[in-house]
């Protein structure tokens, strides 16, 4: 049971720093929201589990949900779109299998977790342009909105005194 929660330095040996405690905290996030473990571990032996953590990959959380008989398909569809994106990122950073390519720290883990909360862009991916947009239009979808319907009203008129100013030449 503990070694489902353990680090692949811890299990190996090797030495254990902050990265094996965000490792451990990325086991129990994931556990938490797919109602799995990354890895199932009852009945192997020492060996197996050594294997599977150092070789094996975790599934994305959004494509490892727990299928109870009372959630309904809608449900379960969801709650992977939740996860998928930026929540997959966050635990498969934290998971990952070199203590170097996880959080620097649990602070850092939990700062991606609040600025994905808040549908800010989180450090775990790449900073695209189109990344970044997608984050600012989810944040402010009536102000996009209101500024296209400015824009639309704009190029309305414009449209209309072109229009206006062609018939009055037209007239002359």
């Amino acid at each position: 049971f503990a070694h489902a929660y353990a680090s692949p330095e811890q299990i190996s040996g090797k030495n254990i720093t902050t990265a094996s405690d965000v490792y451990s905290l990325g086991v129990v996030l994931y556990e938490l929201l797919t109602g799995e473990r990354p890895f199932h571990f009852e009945g192997k032996s020492f060996e197996e589990i050594l294997h599977t953590i150092e070789s094996g990959q975790p599934t994305k959380p959004s494509e490892n949900l727990r299928h109870d008989e009372a959630d309904t398909q809608t449900k379960t569809r969801q709650d992977s779109q939740y996860l998928r994106g930026d929540l997959d990122t966050i635990i498969l950073k934290a998971l990952s299998k070199e203590p170097e390519l996880r959080y620097e720290s649990v602070e850092r883990f939990a700062n991606d977790i609040n600025r994905h909360l808040n549908h800010l862009p989180i450090e775990a991916r790449p900073q695209t342009f189109s990344y970044r947009a997608s984050k600012f239009a989810s944040r402010n979808k009536i102000a996009i909105f209101a500024a296209a319907i400015v824009l639309l009203a704009l190029i309305s008129g414009f449209a209309v005194a072109l229009w206006q100013a062609r018939v009055a030449r037209t007239e002359r």
